[in-house]
């Protein structure tokens, strides 16, 4: 009689054979998910700094400065954060009509930002939008890995690509 105790050579290296399949096939969906879990996140805050913007909009007719910003958003000029460092920010006001756009990434998602523009942004970015002083936008170089364009798309609709970004408008 036979009285075997533990597992073969090919036994365990069979079981790491699958284990090892497994693991390749989820990490690359888990990770997917942690971006998507910070985009959302992020996109929760860009929706409140949307509301300042378009509350300062309805009382004063106009957007506002940085500055006006500073205060109501944790706002950080010397390292260009906000919301006490989890996310990078930039802010563009310029050109004639101006263009107004504030933009939030985070740091471990530089492919993808959500961005907030002027309803009469001259590069027409808000198309399709609610009737609101400011529309919200994700975008990621059009260049970019299809990950980053998969979240972008499940965040928005109505993609448009305009000067080397792809755009998805978030209603």
């Amino acid at each position: 009689m036979n009285n075997r105790k533990g597992f073969t050579l090919i036994e365990l290296l069979v079981v790491v054979l699958i284990i090892g399949i497994l693991a390749a096939i989820a990490l690359p969906q888990y990770k997917k998910a942690v971006q998507k879990a910070k985009i959302t996140s992020l996109l929760s805050s860009v929706r409140s700094i949307k509301t300042i913007i378009d509350a300062h909009w309805l009382v004063h007719d106009s957007y506002p400065e940085i500055t006006e910003l500073a205060s109501e958003i944790n706002l950080n000029t010397a390292n260009n954060t906000v919301f006490g460092g989890k996310y990078y920010y930039g802010f563009w006001k310029q050109g004639n009509p101006y263009h107004y756009s504030f933009a939030l990434t985070y740091p471990t998602t530089a492919d993808i930002s959500i961005n907030i523009h002027k309803k009469d942004d001259p590069h027409n970015r808000c198309r399709n939008s609610k009737n609101s002083p400011t529309c919200i936008t994700c975008q990621v170089p059009a260049s970019s890995n299809d990950t980053a364009k998969d979240i972008c798309a499940s965040l928005g609709s109505n993609p448009f690509t305009f000067d080397r970004w792809l755009y998805h408008t978030i209603l």
